[in-house]
């Protein structure tokens, strides 16, 4: 689903908002852990006035693949971060 395309009209964009946050609320339920990688600045900025970031958690918003699969097969590495992008932070 693409959410930053300005082809899109407002009312889209938040319809597909809707529709994410109806996914991952579903998927909280099923205690799934839901985590995205690589968000766009624009995404963000849409993710933050629509309350989606909330419904994520910031701290399940990180920069890369890479640290999204280690947050999943090595979660206690990541608890001693307020942020996953603080795990960046720590390792330079």
């Amino acid at each position: 689903m693409t959410l930053g395309n300005d082809a899109f009209e407002w009312a889209d964009r938040r319809s597909a908002l809707q529709e994410l946050r109806d996914i991952i609320e579903e998927y909280k339920r099923r205690d799934v852990k839901v985590i995205v990688a690589k968000l766009r600045a624009k995404a963000k900025l849409m993710f933050l006035r629509s309350g989606l970031m909330d419904v994520i958690g910031a701290n399940n918003i990180v920069d890369s693949v890479t640290t999204a699969m280690g947050i999943i097969e090595q979660p206690e590495l990541f608890q001693q971060f307020s942020t996953y992008e603080d795990v960046g932070a720590s390792t330079q």
